[in-house]
């Protein structure tokens, strides 16, 4: 058989199965994985958020966790809270019988269409109210537990005239239950129990406004408390629908799987394990969110900081904001979108950040700022001032610097110097914003000011502006008549207080998270005298201040909860400029102990102290943003920025000029009411000082120059360098060529930069190449756009071409030659490329010598001199020939005789037919005639008037070449 069980049963099996628990661990796992095995089942689609009013949870605490317009936070009286339904601590309010919470706000608030819905746990056998809202004999809706009637009794209307819904059981077993109480037009309640509809009255009765706020755990006379549990208290502003209570009644629930996440950084990711549990899902649309708690652990006005869309168990990931402040007690929880629900359990976490807030130009639109380090200066830069009176000690701030905050006493006060800034803001709706550090050391009889813009009669209603500390032992901010928002003060600990006007609505933050807030009408008035400390306008006592203020604000905006946070964890630097040149610069870093402080800034500042400082100060060099990064446990912080600038005058301003080169031009600048306050100066540092006491000064660049002016009224402090350029038109003409130097023959580019159009000396064309013929300066003539002409030049030396070498050796050789050496007379730095017969071999490139190994491979041999410049000579060369023996001449078909010859020489070709030709050379190789010859025939030549010595003679034909000797007689 399939196994079903009801919601009540699986919760009645989780109590009793918590009982027994042996660690909050170990009951929180079993717990999840006991509830993983229920079967799942589907419901409907259903939307609870729409006319949700209020949410309690009572997790650990009795905040609102709905998305509801209205606050509807509760306070509890002499309760705490215990196990709820499925046994997990401090997850349900526990009511003693002496409990009850109060809540400022009408939950219900009429009782023509609503809906209360809870889980409850009774104990006793005398009447228990659970729910009760409205005055004990006007209209009111209460639900109460009647175990002598053996019932629940749900009411609704006013005495005369009212309607009553039953239960079959008074269910005070002690067991959770689950409660809905429906009311529908005025005439017809429901009460649902553990999901089932007990009772349907139609009956009239009398609907509209309720008269008095909410209770849980008690009537309105503070009688019939209850003893036992509650838990999961919503509100609706409609009657619920059978399968809506069925839905709530089923509802899964929602445990995070790890009781403690660990230590964070502020920018770090967590991430946090959930399991859905029970027997059902969320629904297809439903979305978990993650909530982060305040730095003390209250979900009052939580942080959603992450999500994840599904029904079931998951993982939220999420980074740690960068707004919160250091703290080891927040708690994480997951809240689901659709019913909503919030988790049974919550995460507890550490959080390291160095900064608060980061990014935040906190000093910006601030009217007054005293630091109360001894005195009343303002540090705004308006100048207000304050004048001391009484009883001021400077004393210890929060921090324990000694001197740093100031202790008021009797007849104690500070009148704040000449309010200008601040009387602006009166008969305005113009926001405001006041920031303080406060430690009261008793709680007043009546009340006392912290800050007083105020007129109070003897009688009647007041007006202005005031901050102060009530008989109740709050700090109230009140403006208008009877505006008001209070927040709690403990006495004898510094507090953080920042009290806000929007323009529409009041707020007051305590240490960093907003407290209350209230809607307000009119322009609001700042009367003067305006004192802190105390108010004597229409008092005969001056309701004087008994304790300690530091770090006091005024800006002339409304803040963010971001810089809110900022001040209260001083996650700020500031500097003590403006300064003039020779002045000390003072930085101040928030007061962070245990903290590695990282300084840098312009020309290299760097330090690891809280407040460094430096001298001289240098208004030109040290001006401009200066960084702080807080470091902690290995957290490091964004670093936080304040910019120190210069008292100095206003910025001046120029008039530059064009001209061309050659011309004069005159510059001026503006801004000084006296010519005797400019400076000018020829670098930007301000050293090189070229002119003093005229707005005007003339100049004759020859390039574009930038020159530099300021406004100097006092010679300790300057105004900023200003620049102020002289553009000097085709200043920069430049001739360039593509070689300096040439060999004879190459070519050379000229090329121009600077101008508009070029034009050449010596008819050169800009970019066109051409072969210089000698040594020249050529001369370039460029010419801007608008006008204006610069010269330039390039010299072009044309190098010498090196001599012609003559080759000295050989020219007629034996067939079988080697190891012949050719050489040529040397000229110092030269060097000489050589070319020999393809096939034959040689050493000494490069050399004035050569030694060539023929290989039977004869021709002709060349030889280049190479100048130290790299220019090359002409080519020389010779011819070599093989001379061959009579032997091989008679082979070859040549019959030559006599041989020595006086006058004629006889060529007997008639063995050979292929002959074309036949040379005649002097023994130096010169060739002294070419012979006609016709081969197969007998040829003279007539020698007779040659002169005596050795005659080389060349026959050839297509394929062979042979040389022989000819000795003339």
């Amino acid at each position: 058989m399939e196994l079903q069980l009801t919601a009540m049963q699986v919760m009645a099996g989780l109590r009793r199965f918590a009982v027994n628990k042996s660690s909050a661990n170990m009951k929180l796992r079993n717990l999840i994985a006991s509830l993983l095995l229920l079967p799942l089942f589907v419901q409907a689609q259903i939307d609870f958020t729409p006319g949700l009013r209020s949410y309690h949870p009572t997790n650990g605490d009795n905040y609102n966790a709905s998305s509801s317009a209205f606050t509807f936070h509760a306070s509890f009286f002499n309760s705490s809270f215990g196990e709820n339904a499925a046994g997990i601590d401090d997850a349900a309010g526990f009511f003693g019988g002496a409990n009850r919470v109060n809540l400022s706000n009408r939950l219900v608030n009429h009782t023509a269409n609503f809906s209360v819905e809870l889980w409850f746990r009774a104990e006793s056998e005398f009447f228990q109210v659970l729910f009760w809202e409205g005055a004990m004999d006007q209209r009111s809706v209460w639900i109460r537990v009647e175990p002598s009637n053996n019932r629940i009794r749900c009411y609704a209307g006013q005495p005369g005239n009212t309607a009553s819904a039953m239960t079959s059981s008074a269910y005070n077993d002690g067991e959770w239950h689950h409660l809905v109480f429906t009311g529908s037009g005025a005439n017809l309640l429901r009460v649902y129990v553990d999901g089932e509809l007990e009772q349907e009255v139609i009956q009239g009765y009398s609907s509209g406004a309720t008269t008095q706020f909410s209770r849980f755990g008690c009537r309105a006379d503070l009688s019939q408390y209850l003893t036992g549990g509650l838990d999961e208290v919503r509100v609706w502003n409609y009657p619920l629908s059978a399968a809506e209570v069925s839905a709530l009644y089923n509802q899964p629930r929602i445990m995070i799987d790890q009781e403690d996440l660990g230590s964070f950084c502020a920018g770090a990711t967590v991430q946090v394990p959930f399991a859905v549990i029970g027997n059902n899902q969320f629904e297809q649309d439903n979305t978990f969110y993650l909530q982060l708690s305040n730095k003390e652990g209250s979900f009052r006005y939580p942080k959603t900081i992450g999500s994840a869309a599904g029904t079931g168990s998951g993982t939220i990931q999420a980074a740690i904001p960068d707004d919160v402040g250091s703290g080891n007690n927040y708690r994480l929880r997951v809240v689901a979108s659709r019913y909503p629900k919030v988790s049974d359990n919550t995460a507890s976490l550490s959080i390291n950040n160095p900064n608060a807030a980061l990014g935040n130009d906190i000093n910006s639109d601030l009217l007054l700022y005293y630091p109360f380090d001894g005195d009343a200066t303002d540090f705004s830069g308006f100048g207000l001032d304050g004048a001391m009176s009484g009883s001021l000690v400077p004393v210890q701030d929060r921090n324990g610097n000694p001197n740093s905050a100031l202790s008021f006493g009797s007849q104690g006060r500070v009148e704040v110097g000449a309010p200008y800034q601040l009387t602006s803001f009166n008969q305005t709706q113009n926001p405001i914003s006041f920031s303080f550090w406060i430690r009261q050391s008793s709680t007043p009889m009546t009340y006392s000011y912290i800050f007083s813009a105020w007129q109070q009669p003897i009688s009647g209603p007041g007006e202005g502006l005031w901050i102060g500390t009530g008989s109740f032992g709050a700090v109230m901010f009140r403006v208008n008549g009877n505006q008001t928002v209070t927040a709690a003060i403990t006495n004898n600990a510094w507090q953080h207080f920042v009290c806000v006007y929007t323009g529409s609505q009041i707020q007051i933050y305590r240490s960093g998270n907003l407290i209350n807030t209230s809607n307000v009408t009119g322009n609001v008035r700042i009367l003067t005298p305006i004192e802190m400390g105390r108010n004597t306008q229409g008092f005969t006592s001056p309701q004087e201040l008994n304790g300690r203020l530091d770090e006091f604000r005024i800006y002339g905006r409304a803040l963010t909860a971001i810089e809110v946070s900022t001040l209260h964890q001083d996650g700020l630097v500031r500097n003590n400029g403006p300064l003039c040149d020779g002045d000390t610069a003072q930085f101040f870093g928030p007061g962070f102990p245990e903290y590695i402080y990282d300084w840098s800034g312009p020309a290299g500042f760097s330090s690891d102290e809280q407040n460094p400082q430096f001298a001289p100060y240098n208004a030109i060099v040290h001006s401009g943003d200066y960084s702080l990064s807080l470091m902690h446990e290995g957290c490091v912080g964004t670093p936080l920025i304040t910019h120190l600038t210069s008292d100095v005058a206003p910025v001046a301003g120029v008039q530059g000029a064009e001209i061309c080169i050659g011309d004069s031009a005159t510059i001026s600048a503006s801004g000084a009411e006296l010519d005797e306050h400019y400076r000018w100066y020829a670098d930007e540092l301000g050293e090189e000082l070229i002119a003093s006491g005229t707005s005007s000064i003339t100049v004759l660049p020859d390039q574009t120059t930038t020159y530099y002016v300021n406004i100097k009224p006092t010679e300790d402090c300057q105004g900023p360098i200003t620049p102020v350029l002289v553009s000097v038109g085709a200043d920069n003409v430049q001739a360039s060529a593509s070689a300096a130097e040439i060999c004879p023959g190459d070519e050379v580019t000229l090329t121009g930069s600077g101008a508009a159009t070029y034009s050449w000396s010596g008819g050169a064309v800009d970019g066109v190449p051409f072969v210089p013929q000698q040594s020249t300066t050529y001369v370039l003539t460029g010419t801007d756009s608008a006008g204006c002409v610069g010269v330039d030049s390039v010299l072009v030396t044309l190098l010498n071409q090196p001599l012609t070498p003559q080759i000295q050796g050989d020219m007629f050789l034996d067939c079988d030659a080697a190891g012949v050496v050719y050489h040529v007379e040397s000229q110092p730095g030269f060097t000489y490329e050589w070319t020999v017969p393809d096939g034959a071999g040689f050493s000494g490139q490069g050399a004035d010598s050569i030694v060539v190994d023929f290989n039977s491979q004869f021709g002709w041999i060349t030889v280049t001199a190479i100048s130290p410049d790299g220019c090359a000579g002409n080519v020389e060369e010779i011819f070599v020939q093989c001379v061959t023996s009579i032997e091989e001449l008679t082979e070859a078909g040549i019959t030559l005789y006599p041989n020595p010859v006086s006058n004629m020489l006889f060529l007997d070709l008639s063995n050979n037919s292929d002959l074309r030709g036949v040379e005649l050379y002097d023994a130096s190789g010169r060739l002294l005639k070419t012979l006609p010859v016709k081969p197969g025939t007998l040829h003279h030549v007539d020698v007779a008037g040659w002169a005596a010595g050795l005659y080389i003679l060349r026959a050839y034909n297509n394929e062979k070449t042979i040389s022989f000797r000819v000795v003339k007689m």
